[in-house]
């Protein structure tokens, strides 16, 4: 049985069509602080290129430079900004967006995320033959995330994650020394969202990939050395003095829509010292969010055991996004849509159950956003372990040896 039957493709077309022009159209409309779609970090990745450019980079983490510097570009930042918290390398590989001005450096970087996402997908089809011959489709429905749609047009940088961790999950599945070599690069290119980088170096040594772990490390020092000619020698210091500080102020601004457990206790802390009852909503989001996380557990112990017998060396890797995002302590919903990868690796085309259950999953993306908006909390961490469930559920039974 095809995937999408023959009408199905035509409405899955004219959403794919719909999809690519309110992309388009928000790459040319300013960004609105007031709006939860169009607010994003493009602004901060912005501020990095044009210090680079200026050659301020032994500046880049002081608050009144990134304010001077985003109020000079954007009318809506004149009294507040976006903090740069990413590490200064980044700055260097975004330095030719300082060349261009604002609106259309942030339709060049909306389209290289919207073209990563893409390329993610025929990525992951050289690996998995069920998805080779439904690409398009497949993304379109990652496009129909709202997560991953809010954070393209938001101006996150979601696409080039999502592509890196479906490069991950691929060339894991070979032996090959050449890929090998390319794995431990791209999990070193990943280094700018290092508790996901660090997640696959870890796992590089559990499973003794000497190649792919050595790569990972040549790749963290020349990127170093990147920082250093953009920062000077102590910017790893400086960089996670920074970051320390930005992800306690962001728990502490928006942890109402993040992922992971610990925003979620500070925001029932939170609600509970101001004398708010908790949400019905939140309270049951929460209660199957707990039920949900069994089978997750279930898998990590299964995984971790001396005695497990794992047949695809690459099965952990999928577990690396629904883990994270339950223990990142600033994972915000955008981040969601790392999701997507171990959900179309796990997905059987020949079973209509499972296109279902994806299609439903997909809509809880937009629901779980709205819910947001009307007060309800919880529900990011709910999406994160119920994805996490079924994508562990499937791969218990996958992993071991016949």
């Amino acid at each position: 049985m095809p995937l999408f039957a023959h009408r199905g493709n035509r409405a899955l077309a004219a959403v794919g069509i719909g999809i690519l022009l309110a992309i388009i159209t928000a790459s040319f409309t300013e960004e609105s602080p007031e709006s939860a779609i169009q607010r994003g970090d493009f602004p901060a990745f912005y501020t990095m290129a044009v210090v680079a450019k200026e050659g301020l980079g032994n500046r880049l983490y002081e608050l009144p430079l990134q304010q001077e510097v985003q109020a000079r570009y954007w009318h809506s930042l004149q009294t507040s900004m976006l903090p740069v918290a990413y590490p200064p390398y980044l700055a260097a590989l975004l330095l030719p967006l300082a060349f261009f001005q604002p609106p259309t450096a942030r339709a060049i970087w909306i389209l290289c995320n919207t073209l990563a996402t893409l390329y993610a997908v025929i990525i992951l089809s050289w690996r998995i033959p069920a998805l080779r011959a439904y690409r398009w489709q497949m993304g379109v429905v990652g496009l129909s995330f709202f997560p991953l749609l809010a954070g393209i047009i938001g101006g996150q940088a979601v696409g080039l994650s999502l592509l890196l961790l479906a490069s991950i999950v691929a060339l894991s599945k070979s032996a090959l020394r050449t890929e090998q070599l390319l794995l431990g690069i791209v999990a070193g290119l990943w280094m700018f969202k290092p508790h996901y980088a660090l997640a696959v170096a870890w796992l590089f040594l559990l499973q003794r990939r000497w190649v792919a772990y050595g790569a990972w490390a040549v790749t963290c020092l020349a990127l170093w050395l990147l920082g250093v000619s953009i920062s000077g020698t102590n910017w790893l210091a400086h960089w996670l003095y920074f970051a320390r500080q930005f992800s306690l102020i962001d728990i502490a601004t928006n942890s109402d829509q993040m992922t992971g457990v610990v925003p979620f206790l500070y925001s029932l802390q939170t609600r509970s010292l101001q004398g708010i009852a908790p949400n019905p909503a939140s309270v049951l989001l929460v209660s199957i969010a707990v039920a949900a996380i069994i089978p997750l557990a279930l898998y990590l112990i299964n995984s971790t055991t001396k005695r497990a017998r794992i047949a695809d060396k690459s099965l952990p890797f999928l577990m690396v996004a629904p883990v994270l995002l339950l223990c990142a302590p600033a994972a915000n919903f955008y981040d969601l849509s790392l999701l997507l990868v171990p959900l179309a690796a796990t997905l059987s085309p020949a079973i209509k159950r499972d296109l279902q259950l994806l299609a439903a999953l997909i809509m809880l993306g937009g629901i779980g956003v709205l819910l947001r908006e009307h007060g309800v909390y919880g529900n990011s961490l709910a999406l994160t372990v119920i994805i996490g469930a079924f994508v562990s559920t499937r791969l218990l039974r996958l992993q071991r040896l016949p």
